[in-house]
């Protein structure tokens, strides 16, 4: 039943996020979400969210490089990766709405 129930918490904080212009993105959530979640874990909202993006956003960096590239992203740093990525032009995928 906890898993479940923090399945759904996360699904809630991850679903409506709002974009902000300076790169930040602002979560909603009720009272009652922000207690269950002190329940089940000891890991910060904020720093179990950062977690989540960051990883997300290198398996995304990763996957681009092996497809859009011809270098080999396991033996790149993270600056090369950077750089690469920068230097691609990527459109932005349609969101689904």
């Amino acid at each position: 039943m906890k898993r479940i129930l923090l399945g759904l918490i996360l699904l809630s904080f991850i679903i409506a996020p709002k974009a902000m212009a300076d790169g930040t993105i602002a979560v909603s959530y009720t009272t009652e979400q922000l207690k269950a979640w002190e329940n089940i874990t000891t890991v910060s909202m904020q720093e179990w969210l950062q977690h989540a993006l960051d990883n997300k956003a290198r398996k995304s960096i990763d996957k681009i490089i092996e497809r859009d590239s011809d270098k080999n992203y396991r033996k790149m740093n993270k600056a090369q990766k950077k750089a690469l990525i920068k230097s691609m032009n990527l459109p932005k995928k349609k969101k689904n709405n």
